[in-house]
């Protein structure tokens, strides 16, 4: 991509900037070519874009951030935005979408046992509201109890009992709590006792470990590109005496068989050096080559 570069995008923002939203709501726009939040609480990794997004609201703004949303993936981040907004087009990559009026006046992301909903307001907006703790908001829907999950687990975790599988998850979820530290210094932190009334313990961490594997988001923010192995070249100059002592050498050459293959055998008499090259045939043209 050519840095400087600028990508153009549309936000539909119809009826949204005559509703105050807290930082917690998400909207579902079904006009928007991005995901775009605003709320720096639900977006993690935030970092630069590759190339900026000039996006059009009815005016002009550049958006030149981007993060993850756990469960979804990449969106957009802009902290003076209007709105947390899920683009319909991206959603569907990720999730089944459904819409039955008949039923409920409200979108369905089918994610787990439970749904989320994106229920209209009244403005017409359809509109999910993250709880108060994202953290708890992402945990396992096998034990949480806020209703759903945006948090998908692929990694296989067939021979574990669920309780297992839900103290793993519960220990990953500390993991990032504390800020991503290394695994020994986390199983430092809960031999030591030293965060209060932690039902935690190092055989949990060892089970995230098992169940989910590393965790990738600090893979990619730790892993360094190993150092390729010094190449030391051995060879020894030869000392320039040595070479004015031996400017001519008297050379002793002949013609042996070794198994029907041809070879010229040669040794100077000044340094005892011996040389042995196979021929292809008697010719004085290859045995010019092997002399060379």
């Amino acid at each position: 991509m050519r840095s400087g570069a600028q990508l153009h995008a549309k936000l539909c923002m119809n009826g949204i900037e005559r509703v105050t939203y807290n930082d917690r709501s998400v909207i579902l726009d079904s006009g928007s070519t991005i995901s775009l939040f605003k709320s720096k609480d639900l977006v993690t990794e935030i970092r630069d874009t590759e190339e900026k997004i000039q996006l059009e609201t009815g005016g002009t703004r550049v958006v030149d951030k981007e993060g993850q949303i756990e469960g979804f993936g990449k969106v957009y981040f802009n902290k003076n935005g209007i709105a947390n907004i899920f683009a319909v087009k991206d959603l569907i990559k990720r999730h089944r979408v459904t819409y039955d009026s008949e039923k409920e006046d409200a979108f369905v992301v089918h994610i787990g046992n439970k749904p989320i909903k994106f229920r209209a307001n009244q403005q017409g907006l359809y509109v999910f509201e993250f709880p108060k703790s994202y953290v708890d908001y992402v945990e396992h829907k096998n034990t949480s109890n806020t209703g759903v999950c945006l948090q998908t687990n692929a990694t296989q975790v067939e021979g574990y009992t669920n309780r297992q599988v839900e103290r793993a998850d519960r220990a990953r979820k500390l993991y990032h709590m504390l800020g991503a530290p290394t695994m020994a210094n986390m199983k430092a932190v809960l031999r030591q006792n030293l965060l209060r009334n932690c039902p935690m313990t190092t055989k949990d961490v060892n089970l995230a470990e098992e169940t989910f594997g590393p965790d990738i988001s600090t893979l990619k923010g730790r892993s360094t590109r190993p150092s390729p192995t010094t190449v030391v070249d051995d060879l020894i100059e030869i000392p320039e005496e040595l070479k004015k002592m031996n400017q001519y050498i008297d050379l002793a050459i002949d013609i042996i068989l070794i198994n029907r293959v041809i070879l010229l055998t040669s040794i100077d008499r000044s340094v005892k050096y011996r040389t042995v090259v196979p021929l292809d045939s008697h010719n004085k043209e290859e045995l010019y080559r092997g002399l060379d």
